[in-house]
């Protein structure tokens, strides 16, 4: 399947609750509008084999918003990938959530992730990620959660804050190979 096939499928292939499915046209406009959403607007009849693993992954995430979900689940989004590109993949998600207004759960290996969905919002107007301040921000910052897992059990739930004050050794293994 071309990329644009793949964005297609869930659209084509979602129940829709007794409501009428999107035409053609619809399906077509929303694809392309996803694939814009990601910056791979020219991608459309390319096929996977033909773009980057970053570029791959930017598909993934316009095939998972493109029916416009309350919440997108990512499982490891930035696993395997070089630092600018999970970076770029981050921003994304952080596009999704201020943009969208969706939820988003990640599972990631990478404390950075974290850091990224804490620390920053999505700017639409610079189209760019800046920086959260103090004061008003402060609120922005605490709604993103940390949940450390160990064994199958979560050891820690709580903001970025707690995290980095958490006194359990494993959790401050996890903070600290952040910095690393």
């Amino acid at each position: 399947m071309s990329v644009g096939e793949n964005v297609e499928y869930p659209l084509l292939n979602q129940k829709t609750n007794g409501t009428k499915a999107p035409d053609a046209a619809e399906v077509d406009t929303r694809v392309r509008a996803a694939l814009r959403f990601v910056e791979l607007e020219n991608t459309f009849d390319k096929f996977p084999s033909e773009i980057s693993g970053g570029m791959r992954r930017r598909v993934g995430i316009a095939r998972a918003i493109v029916t416009e979900p309350p919440l997108v689940l990512y499982d490891s989004p930035t696993a395997g990938l070089d630092p600018i590109t999970a970076n770029t993949i981050m921003a994304l998600v952080a596009k999704e959530r201020d943009v969208r207004n969706s939820a988003s759960l990640i599972v990631t290996h990478r404390y950075q992730d974290g850091e990224i969905m804490s620390d920053f919002r999505y700017d639409q107007e610079h189209e760019e990620l800046v920086a959260l301040g103090d004061g008003k921000d402060l609120a922005a910052r605490n709604r993103t959660k940390f949940i450390v897992m160990k064994d199958g059990e979560v050891v820690f739930f709580g903001n970025k804050q707690e995290l980095e004050a958490s006194a359990d050794a494993y959790v401050q293994k996890f903070v600290r190979h952040g910095d690393e």
